[in-house]
């Protein structure tokens, strides 16, 4: 994925997927469906106009487009992801945040020493 500037993925997302997650750290643009948690912005926060209903075959034209757009205008779109990037690089940090706030309300509840 290094080396590439497209991920696209038509599939139907049953969870917050982890590869479109690595490419866009990888440095490629994202392209999805809006099927499973691809629908939800806070699940794959891609801008979107790279997302593309899949049931309506009239959409199929418009995501080759988007494609071939993407292909020879990376530098353009990519800066597009950036902020999915700096979302997905603070999630660590937020999770162990949140690790430790809960641990903290645990420990002030008496429920643990």
């Amino acid at each position: 994925m290094q080396n590439s500037m497209l991920y696209a993925d038509f599939g139907n997302h049953p969870g917050k997927d982890r590869m479109p997650r690595e490419a866009a750290l990888c440095g490629c643009c994202i392209v999805t469906s809006t099927e499973g948690s691809a629908y939800f912005q806070e699940d794959v926060a891609i801008p979107q106009g790279y997302k593309f209903y899949i049931h309506d075959k009239n959409n199929i034209p418009t995501a080759a487009e988007k494609i071939k757009y993407i292909l020879s205008h990376y530098e353009e779109c990519t800066n597009q992801f950036n902020g999915y990037r700096t979302k997905i690089r603070l999630e660590k940090m937020q999770f162990e945040q949140g690790v430790t706030n809960l641990i903290t309300e645990i420990k002030q509840r008496g429920w643990i020493k």
